[in-house]
């Protein structure tokens, strides 16, 4: 049983120090080209990421956003009426809606939530991609792991888990040369 324990954990120990490690690197490009290019979105191999504060998505269609969601985009080179999408808006925070028309000035938009049509018309060049992915809530948890509290139980879990497997190998080691000591009868056999 504690060998199957020590297999599990091992390879979970892999698993999540492969994963932390591509987490690092991508945070590392992402803040780079942020730092470079003054952008408050970067794209990483043609994925956006980001957390949608407001409730203006939320509906009831089956791809409305709710608030506080995790959204995964991809940059197209087309879009169309129905696609929801990030696009800039000359402020700090990008906007994400749903495109309901085209016309002559580019891209007409409006929140699910929303009574009225947004003012500004979309460029193509101005969308960061379209929304493929929507994972609801997880906004809480990034939002959370931002504070210091949330950040420090961060740091704490992955020490846990990177050294977990060098703690348990460390006591199985220690019990092979106990083991070992009590079938020489204790004798020293140099």
């Amino acid at each position: 049983m504690k060998n199957k324990l020590k297999t599990v954990l091992k390879c979970l120990g892999i698993t999540f120090n492969v994963i932390l490690v591509a987490i690092i690197l991508i945070n590392l490009y992402t803040l780079s080209v942020r730092l470079i290019t003054k952008k408050s979105i970067v794209s990483v191999f043609g994925i956006t990421n980001a957390v949608v504060d407001t409730g203006s998505m939320e509906g009831d269609k089956p791809d409305s956003i709710p608030a506080k969601s995790l959204i995964l985009l991809v940059k197209s080179r087309e879009y169309e009426i129905g696609d929801v999408v990030m696009f800039d808006t000359g402020s700090r925070v990008p906007t994400t809606h749903r495109i309901i028309g085209i016309d002559d000035d580019g891209f007409i938009t409006k929140g699910d939530a929303n009574n009225t049509e947004d003012k500004e018309r979309v460029q193509n060049s101005e969308i960061y991609g379209k929304v493929f992915l929507i994972i609801p809530n997880v906004g809480y948890a990034i939002s959370w792991l931002k504070t210091p509290l949330g950040s420090m139980l961060l740091v704490v879990i992955c020490f846990l888990l990177i050294g977990a497997p060098i703690i348990f190998k460390s006591e199985s080691d220690g019990e092979e040369n106990n083991s070992g000591d009590s079938q020489n009868g204790g004798e020293d056999t140099k």
